[in-house]
């Protein structure tokens, strides 16, 4: 299992093009996992997530939070864009079919609505009946919480809009949680 992580962190950090944290503690681990352009932005999210009493990462001082890298068992990927052609989704369909092999336990949660709905469940029905796809549709902030707060679950977006991309990484930081932008489109 640790392998497994290491080998996730330095593939995927490593083939970053830049690396956005927010703290110094981060910015080093970055560092050490290959990410060669590595920048501080002070994000400011997850106030609200944060007054609930939860906590977003372990450090010295004690301070912990579920899991935050997936583990070779079980991985949940989680997209919360709308369903239109700008962020990709059946690009992130086929990305779970691709780790599908690597991951005994592996689940797409597709989160909003758009006017791919109809086609991105056919796709999935007819192309990958094998995957554990959950189209949620619309959902609130809590349950978006609730979702991101899941040890096993990566925050996954190929949005071509960088509107999209910035919301996705600040969303998933807020929760603590690790956000994955896989080279496509606009972002290889």
């Amino acid at each position: 299992d640790g392998s497994f992580k290491k080998y996730l962190k330095m593939r995927v950090i490593g083939r970053c093009s830049v690396a956005i944290t927010d703290s110094m503690v981060l910015l080093e681990k970055l560092r050490a996992y290959g990410a060669s352009d590595v920048r501080i932005f002070s994000f400011g999210v997850g106030e609200s997530y944060l007054a609930q009493g939860h906590t977003v990462y372990s450090n010295k001082s004690g301070v912990q939070s579920a899991p935050v890298y997936p583990s070779r068992k079980k991985l949940i990927l989680y997209s919360n864009r709308h369903l239109e052609p700008v962020y990709n989704i059946d690009f992130l369909i086929s990305l779970a079919a691709e780790l599908s092999s690597l991951v005994v336990d592996l689940k797409l949660i597709v989160g909003a609505t758009g006017s791919q709905e109809h086609a991105l469940r056919k796709l999935s029905r007819d192309e990958y009946p094998q995957l554990s796809i959950e189209f949620i549709g619309k959902f609130d902030d809590q349950k978006n919480i609730e979702i991101l707060s899941d040890g096993y679950v990566v925050h996954v977006s190929a949005a071509s809009s960088d509107g999209g991309l910035a919301a996705s990484c600040a969303e998933a930081m807020g929760a603590g949680r690790v956000s994955f932008f896989p080279n496509h489109g606009d972002n290889g």
